[in-house]
């Protein structure tokens, strides 16, 4: 709890402050941060809620004047309770704001508890308790959770995550990949969780074994493959540009704008409003297309698109220069230019020209604004800007915004911001309230149905009674 110099105890902070610091509020509040705890709260999941599957993503905030300087979980459920997990790293030190993800929820109640520890030493925690079908078994098995079965990577390593269940009946744990073994029984904590970053993938396809063996010698083996690109996958990518984090914003509704970015068309986008039910957006209506410019701004800035752009060339008198002959040394052609390859079908304007380039044509490397050669039917990327107006749902003061995206190709992400917003209201405001709520009834702080040169009508409040 903050302490204030104008509290019941004020004699006694003042007097502590006179001994450690000027007579200024510099030096209370300076006896706050000392002596305050961190705070900490759960957002998500809530109390009670009931949880699918084996995973959860826990979200919320960890706060102090000072700063916090850990953060850890622990989890009780059917497989008993864990030590203390790490989480700090996932603490946006600008926002207070933590968001991770359990993967290893066993059927049945389950308990977080997330423990705060400020450079003073001081401690917070927070507690939430929620129940969860279909998880985890408490008989010996394995599960995988990382990577996905199928994954593409841009870097030579993988974090793989995992909980052999029936943990206190496990012998060993090992993992393989390209014919190389690592036993990682030491990894697995007393909940039977692991996590161990795995190294120096080869490029292209790996196969990732991972086998769990009991003292009984029951064993469990699953594998994943994961595909190693130097110049890594083009990601979904969401990021809410309105409202900024920590805005102050009041009226009727509020409007979320967003970029998204993409290797495949966008196919579904919903928002959640203070882990409210989620709201379908109709993608018709809320996306605009980026423009060739900001779609290449960002095409240049990834690796995977560096040295593209020469090709073939095309046929049929088509507009990148080229003739009906096709291709030629680089995008424009010995044969697809000139008499074969310009003319009706394939010169003009936008045609080619002497090498079978023309203004809209193959550049220098047979490459134009959307690149010659064979061109895909699909772009590589895509992009759009996303703008929609939220008003249902908003509470006064803080408020918690999630937008997720999905794509054609699977994949889904999402963005958050957390603002605060003024309902504009003042308690005791009607339609039809009066000074004292005097009307012919009695209700709630004068609010009322009726109007009057003193606000009276059908309802009046509290403090005053009707005739």
């Amino acid at each position: 709890m903050k302490l204030s110099c104008n509290s019941l105890h004020s004699r006694l902070w003042i007097a502590v402050c006179l001994s450690i610091a000027p007579v200024t509020l510099t030096g209370c509040e300076e006896l706050n941060r000392l002596l305050a705890s961190p705070s900490v709260a759960i957002v998500s999941p809530s109390q009670d809620q009931q949880v699918t599957g084996s995973s959860v993503e826990v979200s919320g905030t960890a706060t102090d004047l000072g700063g916090v300087a850990t953060l850890t979980y622990t989890l009780t459920n059917a497989a008993g309770t864990s030590e203390p997990r790490n989480i700090f790293d996932r603490l946006n030190q600008t926002t207070s704001e933590f968001r991770f993800t359990i993967n290893d929820l066993y059927t049945g109640r389950n308990t977080l508890t997330i423990t705060a520890t400020d450079v003073e030493g001081n401690i917070d925690a927070a507690s939430v308790s929620f129940d969860v079908v279909d998880g985890l078994s408490t008989e010996f098995g394995l599960v995988i959770s990382a990577p996905a079965d199928g994954a593409v990577v841009g870097t030579p390593e993988v974090d793989l995550i995992g909980t052999v269940t029936g943990f206190a009946e496990l012998d060993t744990l090992t993992v393989a990949v390209g014919g190389v073994e690592t036993d990682l029984t030491s990894a697995v904590d007393n909940l039977g969780s692991f996590t161990s970053t795995l190294s120096d993938l080869a490029e292209g396809e790996n196969v990732i074994t991972v086998t769990a063996v009991s003292d009984s010698d029951v064993t469990f083996t699953e594998t994943v493959t994961v595909t190693y690109t130097p110049d890594g996958p083009i990601l979904l990518m969401v990021d809410i540009t309105a409202p900024n984090e920590g805005a102050e914003l009041s009226g009727d509704a509020v409007t979320l704008s967003a970029e998204l970015f993409g290797p495949a068309a966008f196919t579904g986008a919903s928002f959640v409003l203070n882990d409210g039910e989620p709201v379908t957006l109709d993608l018709d209506a809320v996306l605009t297309a980026m423009s060739a410019e900001e779609l290449a701004e960002r095409e240049a800035s990834m690796s995977r698109f560096e040295g593209e752009g020469s090709g073939e060339g095309s046929g049929e008198g088509s507009a990148d220069g080229s003739g009906e002959e096709g291709s030629g040394d680089e995008g424009s052609g010995d044969e697809g230019s000139g008499d074969e390859g310009s003319g009706d079908e394939g010169s003009g304007d936008e045609g080619s020209g002497d090498e079978g380039s023309g203004d809209e044509g193959s550049g220098e490397e047979g490459s134009g604004d959307e690149g010659s050669g064979e061109t895909p039917e699909e772009p590589a990327v895509y992009g759009a800007l996303l703008e929609t107006l939220v008003a249902e749902g908003l509470v006064d003061g803080e408020n918690t915004l999630i937008l997720i995206v999905n794509d054609a190709d699977g994949n889904e992400s999402s963005d958050s911001v957390t603002f605060t917003w003024d309902d504009g209201e003042t308690e005791g405001s009607g339609e039809g309230s009066g000074e004292e709520g005097s009307g012919e009834g009695s209700g709630e702080e004068g609010s009322g149905e009726g109007s009057g040169e003193e606000g009276s009508g059908e309802g009046s409040g509290e403090e005053g009674s009707g005739v």
